[in-house]
């Protein structure tokens, strides 16, 4: 049965796509008419040569003259009728079209002809918490289901209509099929797509959506620069795998080097991996002005499955801001509301114990909110540090009636702080690693609470009227890890009176 890995080209990227093509090896080499559109095959007559790195590893052991390379042939198939154009890809063509499709093709298909009771594989982005990326696996009639901070970049799931689309289908930036259909029928097949894309769609997925203002993506720019620079960036750069069409690309055994769009002398410096204190050392070293040159900052990549390529500095960015902006595969994003709704929602399910809407003084210092909690019947362990694994944990800040507290005033970016603590303490306990011992015994505790003492004078009314969408996030996915500990999630709130200016 023919499988179709589908893309379709974004509008007024016709030209500048066949112009590419032209430039990496593809050669047009025949045309025909099917239905409506215009089909043209472009294929690689002479393909690329890629060093095979463990036969230069291993050369002592063969008896060649000349060491092999591997063949890569490589194809795509474009459609065209009037303004639409769509892409079939064949082996690593899709690292070609990834610059000239438009991105949200599979997911906006998916949304309006998958089972939502069907789900077989998903991958996401998650932002906010510990894990960057994730592929998931699904049972036979599992439903589609979301964890916090997740946007989704690709899903295989079962179709509405197995006649009509096949049994199971493939979406990401591109959609795989798996149908019935020659190649002289596909014509029918896109029209169909075509209606499909101008219906509503029976379920939505949270995910991101492209930006497309020219100059809100210049000032994303300057504050991705800036936030670099600063070295008070949210992200980290990672490239153990990328999602390219619906094709899972891994990193084992890449080479990487950085260097400044027309300068390849800056590559020779190759590493292993990938890490912002490289980049850093990358734009100290060579005087970049990085807010007027971010653009123009890439990375060498160097892989036994296709020949050395580069990308942008952007595309193996993970960062996101508290504007709902993001990167991803180098270009910007903003979550999407039904995002938004659900992360909100996630948020104010988690138990508000105490709520004190009374000011305290701007000079207070948490090691003396803690101490002033002692007459009220807590134990207070600040400050309490213990060694585990080379690091100095400080497992709590409060204790009382089975509940371990965590202590922290400041606005929400700083509070980001005393998650990460709670999460220490509960990756301790749910690995057995340390117990927590009061007065010479053992505790049991069955409860995590975050003391969040907020720095400002206007209280709230749900833990979602904070305006920082990265720690709602982190909020979000403490409460799943807290829950999948067996311990139950839950917060106090306080205020403080923000420090004059």
């Amino acid at each position: 049965m023919p499988k179709y890995n589908i893309y379709k080209i974004k509008d007024g990227s016709q030209e500048a796509l066949q112009r590419k093509l032209n430039t990496v090896g593809l050669v047009a080499k025949n045309e025909k008419q099917i239905g409506e559109y215009t089909a043209k095959f472009y294929f690689s007559d002479k393909p690329d040569l890629v060093t095979i790195w463990w036969v230069d590893l291993y050369k002592d052991f063969l008896d060649v003259n000349k060491l092999p390379n591997n063949e890569l042939y490589f194809g795509i198939l474009l459609l065209v009728k009037k303004e639409i154009c769509y892409a079939i890809s064949f082996g690593k063509a899709h690292f070609y079209l990834r610059e000239y499709c438009d991105g949200e093709f599979g997911l906006n298909l998916a949304e309006r002809i998958v089972d939502e009771n069907n789900l077989r594989i998903k991958n996401s982005k998650l932002f906010g918490g510990r894990r960057s990326k994730n592929i998931t696996s699904y049972q036979d009639r599992s439903p589609i289901e979301y964890d916090s901070g997740e946007s989704f970049q690709y899903i295989k799931a079962k179709t509405i209509n197995a006649e009509d689309w096949g049994s199971v289908v493939s979406f990401g930036s591109s959609v795989l099929f798996n149908v019935k259909i020659p190649p002289s029928e596909l014509d029918g097949f896109l029209d169909s797509i075509e209606q499909k894309l101008s219906q509503k769609p029976i379920l939505t997925l949270p995910r991101v959506e492209e930006v497309k203002d020219v100059e809100t993506k210049r000032r994303l720019d300057r504050e991705l620069a800036i936030s670099l620079i600063s070295n008070t960036i949210t992200g980290t750069l990672a490239e153990e795998f990328s999602v390219s069409g619906v094709d899972f690309v891994f990193s084992e055994n890449n080479q990487y080097a950085f260097f400044l769009k027309g300068n390849l002398k800056q590559s020779e410096l190759k590493f292993d991996d990938l890490s912002l204190e490289r980049l850093t050392s990358f734009v100290t070293e060579n005087g970049i002005d990085l807010i007027n040159s971010i653009n123009d900052i890439r990375i060498q990549i160097k892989s036994e499955n296709s020949r050395t390529r580069s990308e942008s500095l952007k595309k193996v960015l993970d960062y996101v801001d508290d504007e709902r902006y993001c990167l991803v595969n180098g270009k910007w994003h903003r979550f999407n509301q039904s995002y938004i709704n659900f992360l909100q929602k996630e948020v104010d399910k988690i138990p508000i114990l105490h709520h004190d809407t009374t000011l305290l003084p701007t000079n207070l210092k948490e090691d003396d909110f803690n101490k002033g909690k002692v007459s009220d019947g807590y134990l207070n362990f600040d400050k309490d540090f213990s060694y585990i694994e080379k690091y100095n944990i400080e497992k709590m800040d409060l204790y009382k009636d089975k509940t371990l507290y965590f202590v922290k005033m400041g606005e929400p970016q700083n509070l980001s702080y005393v998650i990460d603590q709670s999460l220490n303490t509960v990756k301790i306990l749910q690995n057995n690693v340390e117990d927590i011992i009061i007065n010479q015994k053992k505790i049991e505790p069955e409860n995590m609470c975050l003391w969040l003492i907020f720095e400002r004078k206007t209280t709230i009314k749900k833990l979602s009227d904070v305006r920082s969408l990265i720690f709602l996030m982190k909020l979000v996915e403490w409460k799943r890890n807290v829950i999948v500990a067996s311990y139950k999630p839950t917060i106090n709130i306080g205020y403080k009176d923000p420090k004059k200016i």
